[in-house]
């Protein structure tokens, strides 16, 4: 709080105004207010006082407003300022009650600030969502029309091939029939991908949802248990992930004749490790399955191996003791 008399010259200020402006009392009193003002206010000052003894009309008297001060080693700040008029004994004083105002100043800003970049992530998040809707009607249409044209054309072929006469035109239909198989696979990757380009919140929901997918496909609901979170593992090893565990149960599903599985996600010394664990044929039955109908290809193997080798892990698949095989898939945590 400061008290001036009606020429502007400081009669009374307190500690609080001493410390915010850095003048000890004795170097104010007596001296013209305008000292701790900045522009506009100093130069206009003069003129205020100057106005209202010669007219009587308040225009600053009583109305609080933002202006700069000015402290005693130059510095300017942000100050709110109200101003009342006090009189004695016909004597006019002034008294001005001043508010440091720089913290909410500051606040406005940051608030300014995160108000701008809350429009320019709505922004981006509604650009977002017109691409993964557009992402999902390709994926549908891929799923729905073409992936279901080849797998009918495949089986076309494959009963065709089990009837031709020639044991080279036999060989020719086989090899159409693996080719669509790989074509299947490569379309199903890309829906995949399309589904998932954005990171999932969590990644055991993301794990269950690959399982409930191809739960109808195992004919039972394989046991999951996953020990890790989203946050120990990179975006990378994730979108790796997915696929693997989506091409592991789908081997499983169209080749192992099992019937339970488990699903066993964590950590081990900084590296992600998966395990697909099934009660089936076993790996020598399976090929030997495979056997009687084509040549072994291997495709989902290959592929889950590809995939962890390009992150620096390895991938390897073995019988079970007793029946089963288990799929081990280990790739570091953050690659």
């Amino acid at each position: 709080m400061i008290v001036i008399n009606d020429s502007g010259f400081v009669l009374q200020i307190n500690n609080a105004t001493s410390k915010l402006f850095g003048y000890e009392p004795d170097e104010l009193i007596g001296r013209n207010v305008s000292i701790l003002m900045g522009e506009p206010e100093r130069s206009a000052h003069e003129s205020y006082l100057a106005d209202y003894r010669r007219t009587g009309v308040r225009s600053i008297i009583g109305v609080g407003r933002d202006v700069e001060g000015r402290t005693k080693n130059g510095d300017t700040i942000a100050i709110h300022l109200s101003v009342s008029e006090i009189v004695d004994d016909g004597v006019t004083f002034f008294a001005g009650i001043l508010q440091d105002i720089r913290v909410r100043h500051m606040l406005e800003e940051e608030l300014e600030r995160a108000n701008a970049l809350l429009a320019a992530e709505l922004a981006t998040a509604r650009a977002e969502l017109d691409v993964l809707t557009d992402r999902d009607r390709i994926a549908r249409g891929l799923h729905d029309t073409v992936i279901q044209q080849l797998f009918a054309a495949g089986l076309g072929l494959n009963a065709a091939s089990n009837l031709a006469r020639s044991e080279g035109l036999a060989d020719r239909l086989t090899n159409a029939v693996n080719q669509i198989d790989d074509s299947i696979y490569q379309l199903r990757s890309i829906v995949y991908d399309l589904h998932t380009r954005a990171r999932p919140t969590g990644l055991k929901r993301a794990v269950l949802g690959v399982v409930q997918e191809q739960t109808p496909a195992l004919g039972f609901v394989p046991e999951v248990k996953v020990g890790v979170q989203i946050s120990e593992v990179s975006d990378r090893v994730i979108n790796e992930l997915m696929p693997t565990l989506r091409e592991g149960l789908s081997n499983i599903a169209q080749h192992a004749d099992a019937r339970s599985a488990q699903v066993v996600l964590q950590l081990d010394n900084g590296e992600l490790v998966l395990h697909l664990i099934d009660d089936g044929l076993g790996v020598a039955k399976v090929e030997e399955s495979l056997r009687q109908h084509r040549p072994v290809r291997g495709n989902g193997l290959r592929n889950m191996n590809e995939r962890a080798e390009s992150a620096g892990g390895s991938c390897s698949l073995r019988s079970r003791p007793g029946g089963g095989t288990e799929l081990e898939w280990r790739v570091p945590a953050n690659a």
